[in-house]
């Protein structure tokens, strides 16, 4: 299946960079959500075939199904430019 990370945002709580660089801190929790949808290709038939994503991000705290923080993320996404149409 196609994959989408969505581009966290980070933190970096330390001023000075140690020996290996800066520390970069993530959001502390990671999701990861299989998404699917009607086919992007008319020509499919669309009760045996749908569009299908595998989207990853993290977010600042459990909240379902979507972080506010990451939501506009999410609406943004390119649905069409990053999924695939698949045979159920």
């Amino acid at each position: 299946m196609p994959f989408h990370l969505i581009d966290p945002p980070r933190t970096y709580p330390d001023e000075k960079p140690g020996r290996l660089g800066p520390v970069e801190v993530l959001p502390a929790v990671r999701c990861v959500g299989v998404f699917s949808g009607s086919p992007l290709r008319k020509d499919d038939d669309s009760v045996w075939c749908e569009s299908v994503l595998v989207v990853a991000w993290f977010q600042a705290d459990v909240s379902l199904p979507v972080g506010e923080d990451v939501l506009p993320a999410f609406r943004e996404l390119a649905w069409e430019d990053l999924a695939e149409d698949r045979e159920l």
